[in-house]
């Protein structure tokens, strides 16, 4: 049982994410980092890349204590109604994904089909599209989107805050004579507008939707403070879906995990080092 506030009784569950790397497009492979994150296309025989975002998202929300999936849907080959269907089974309270520049039309879709199916869930995008052209995000995609957040890569304190805001406004109402909705922060029509508003505006960078307009927070920089990374996340992702071979000098073959970032230069070899010796 929880707080009596107001005559609702407040349960303060936490909510559970996901994130979500999209599918390829049919006859298609999007490498969504190169280009600066915006993404370039290949033949869909081309390897496939270990999405280092996700990684720095997963490590985000285990240190901030939140219950969580992460689904690499490119590297699973999965397409659009796997995806849906993968999301429906995971319960899951919040969505994150990062769209690409090259299938956006394509990741919008499949967006807004997850959002078809599951109506009370939070879908967020954010990554370098949504922080050049965020209403083109909501435009093109209609209800699809619920949040747009604009921050900088690998984005691991902006989800942190994120999380952490999240988290701490996750509650269950129990109306009086009424049942029960979802998440507080999930089911905006089942109390005021205003609240919604409230915690969405301490997420800084967020644009969504009030009464048809298009409403943003202040971008705030969070400075990438990237010394208690979670490395046994990669555990997480289908590793053998991301081997591949580096040709020696010497002639023969090194198996190894093929990645890129636009990262600047400090902290993300750590990762690249443990998928080195740890992994393989």
């Amino acid at each position: 049982m929880g707080n009596v506030e107001d005559g609702l009784i407040v349960d303060t569950t936490n909510p559970k994410f996901m994130l979500l790397n999209l599918p390829n497009p049919p006859l298609r492979n999007i490498y969504r980092e190169y280009a600066g994150g915006f993404g370039t296309t290949g033949t869909i025989s081309c390897e496939t890349l270990l999405p280092a975002y996700l990684l720095y998202g997963a490590s985000a929300l285990k240190n901030a204590g939140c219950e969580y999936e992460v689904l690499d849907a490119q590297a699973m080959n999965y397409d659009s109604s796997q995806v849906v269907d993968a999301v429906k089974r995971s319960a899951a309270d919040v969505l994150i994904s990062w769209p690409s520049l090259p299938s956006l039309y394509d990741d919008l879709a499949v967006l807004k089909e997850i959002k078809k199916e599951n109506p009370e869930l939070l879908v967020i995008a954010l990554g370098t599209v949504c922080n050049v052209m965020p209403e083109k995000v909501f435009i093109k995609n209609g209800t699809g989107v619920d949040l747009v957040v604009r921050g900088w890569h690998p984005h691991y304190n902006l989800l942190s805050n994120l999380a952490t805001i999240l988290k701490n406004n996750a509650t269950k109402p129990f109306f009086k004579k009424e049942s029960v909705t979802k998440n507080l922060f999930l089911e905006r029509k089942a109390l005021s507008k205003e609240i919604g508003d409230v915690i969405y505006n301490k997420i800084g960078g967020v644009y969504y939707q009030k009464e048809g307009e298009i409403v943003q927070s202040p971008l705030e920089p969070y400075p990438e403070e990237l010394n208690h990374l979670a490395f046994d996340v990669y555990y997480q992702l289908p590793l053998d879906r991301y081997m591949g071979e580096f040709e020696h000098i010497d002639g023969s073959t090194i198996p190894c995990i093929p990645l890129t970032t636009h990262l600047k230069i400090a902290s993300f070899p750590l990762f690249t080092y443990l998928f080195r010796f740890h992994a393989l």
